[in-house]
């Protein structure tokens, strides 16, 4: 047993001996450079990620509203808004330069010559409505009362000029909440 401990301990010694030299025969030169750098060319930093943009729609209110047509129907009157308007991409706030194409169904019944427009749909992607869109306007949807308001929606803008497409988030039409 004695013998054991002896050659533990003599064992612990000779290697801390030889950490101990090692570390102080050290002289390991510190880079302050890339190679690169070195050789007179600059390093380059990857390119920045844009990040995409996503519109920040907003409850601003809801009202209840009767429409007197051949039979006379309530809704539920919710305008929203996109809080984040100044953050668009600036082409989509300019005015269409050439007559877009209208939009695919069930969107036809919104005749508009506008640039974006925007289709509100329920979280599992069931269409509510559409509506054209004037840059930094509040718009609204006429949501019938004899259904289920949806627990969340999303909007989806519409670029006509350009094809392109931008999904908000998910957000309550009863309560404004986020999801």
């Amino acid at each position: 047993m004695k013998v054991k401990i002896l050659f533990w301990s003599l064992a612990i010694a000779i290697g801390l001996g030889v950490t101990a030299s090692a570390q102080s025969d050290s002289k390991l030169k510190v880079p302050t450079t890339t190679p690169k750098q070195d050789a007179g060319n600059p390093a380059k930093l990857p390119p920045t990620v844009k990040q995409l943009f996503i519109p920040d729609l907003r409850l601003k209110g809801a009202e209840s509203v009767a429409v007197d047509a051949t039979v006379p129907k309530s809704y539920f009157k919710v305008v929203f808004t996109f809080q984040n308007w100044s953050e668009f991409p600036p082409e989509t706030l300019q005015p269409a330069t050439r007559p877009p194409s209208l939009p695919p169904d069930p969107c036809t019944q919104t005749k508009t010559s506008d640039r974006l427009f925007a289709v509100l749909l329920t979280e599992n992607t069931q269409i509510l409505g559409c509506t054209a869109l004037k840059p930094k306007e509040d718009f609204f949807f006429l949501l019938p009362k004899d259904k289920q308001l949806p627990n969340y929606v999303y909007a989806i803008v519409h670029d006509r000029q350009t094809g392109k497409k931008y999904k908000s988030h998910l957000i309550s039409p009863s309560s404004g909440v986020m999801k």
